[in-house]
């Protein structure tokens, strides 16, 4: 069965629209505007049409009506403009029913068993697969092949077991975004893994589950339809329709909430994993390596999103092998130059090291900083960090 969009639920109609004013349109206004479109949709008018329009002009003249009884007494009209002010979701203009693909998808799925839901989340991830190209055999090859790689072979072979973890990583969060959908999960913030994924994860979850209880509970009991129906005299509606809501609140919620939260959490755990070995064969470079023999305290990090692009962003640190101590600094505008510049042997003589790397999709940037001069202090200053 076919999820029927409700008003005051799924949608409300604009009064406003259908009499074709502004919602501050003094009363007079109010009142011609409604005059001009009874006439434009009187039954006369309607008589030789095509089915369809015929059908919509009694559905806006029955709305005319409503709009009359409702905008033009001030009492109403003000608790209208409440409920107009309030409502955050679809606002049809001329009665036609509509709904958010999110809350139609939601619907739809609360009438599937949950064999059917599963169903199809598997048929999405075998399209997902061949989107992504995630093959596990080919990443199991190269994380074999990196613990005996040297020098550029090493390098080569991480870059291509990165591309391996990050196909598996794209599909994972692939995956999530979709389950995520059914329990209203939002998307933002939650692309790119960091440390405490997974944590963030269930945080979002809870909050999810808390705005879907009070949503559903609203659904339960009609959303603002009796109000709408009872300001435009429509008693029949107010008698025919108004859900009891339930007195266990977790029966609110569909019942695929929790089974969906298992699964992302179980995938933000895995997520998390893959960062971790991301994370692991993460190599920052070094411009002009061959120079730079010398350890300076002082060290400037150059982040990029583009391997081919050569502008980048600078950052500075200072690192005190006797505290062990990591403190940012700001790099003087004359270095920042050089470094734009690409003159990194200007930068060198100044007294500072040269690190670089490439942005990862979907790992958190300051993930991959923090790596980065963890990184080169264990290179520049070994053993300070090993307690």
């Amino acid at each position: 069965m076919e999820y029927m969009p409700r008003e005051g639920v799924d949608y409300i109609i604009d009064l406003y629209q259908v009499a074709n004013v502004e919602q501050n349109a003094a009363e007079d206004e109010v009142k011609q505007a409604l005059n001009a479109r009874a006439l434009e949709y009187h039954p006369d008018r309607l008589q030789g049409l095509a089915p369809e329009f015929i059908e919509k002009g009694e559905r806006v003249a029955r709305l005319l009506n409503r709009a009359r009884t409702v905008l033009l007494d001030p009492d109403k009209r003000q608790e209208y403009d409440e409920i107009l002010f309030a409502w955050d979701g679809p606002v049809s203009t001329d009665g036609t029913p509509v709904i958010r693909v999110g809350d139609a998808l939601r619907a739809d799925m609360a009438m599937k068993k949950p064999e059917e839901i599963e169903s199809i989340f598997t048929e999405q991830r075998d399209k997902a697969i061949a989107l992504t190209g995630h093959d596990p055999k080919k990443q199991e090859m190269f994380a074999r092949m990196l613990e005996t790689a040297e020098g550029r072979d090493a390098a080569e072979i991480r870059e291509a077991y990165d591309e391996a973890l990050s196909s598996e990583d794209l599909l994972l969060d692939i995956e999530a975004s979709e389950r995520g959908r059914l329990i209203s999960l939002p998307e933002e913030g939650l692309t790119d893994v960091s440390i405490g994924y997974e944590k963030k994860v269930q945080l979002a979850i809870e909050i999810a589950r808390t705005t879907q209880t009070e949503e559903y509970k609203r659904r339960a009991i009609g959303g603002v339809s009796a109000r709408l129906a009872l300001l435009a005299g429509e008693t029949e509606a107010v008698e025919s329709g108004v859900a009891v809501m339930p007195t266990d609140t977790q029966s609110v919620l569909p019942h695929y909430f929790d089974e969906q939260s298992k699964h992302i959490t179980s995938i933000a755990t895995k997520r998390e994993e893959i960062l971790a070995k991301r994370l692991d064969i993460f190599e920052p470079s070094y411009p002009i390596a061959e120079i730079q023999t010398e350890t300076h305290p002082d060290f400037a990090v150059g982040v990029t999103h583009d391997k081919d692009s050569a502008i980048y962003y600078w950052f500075g640190f200072n690192f005190d092998k006797e505290t062990v101590n990591l403190i940012s600094v700001d790099l003087p505008e004359d270095i920042r130059q050089h470094l734009a510049d690409g003159q990194f042997e200007e930068v060198y003589v100044r007294g500072f090291n040269i690190v670089s790397f490439v942005a990862k999709p979907r790992v958190d940037i300051h993930d991959l900083l923090e790596e980065a001069y963890n990184k080169h202090i264990k290179r520049f200053f070994p053993g300070s960090l090993d307690d």
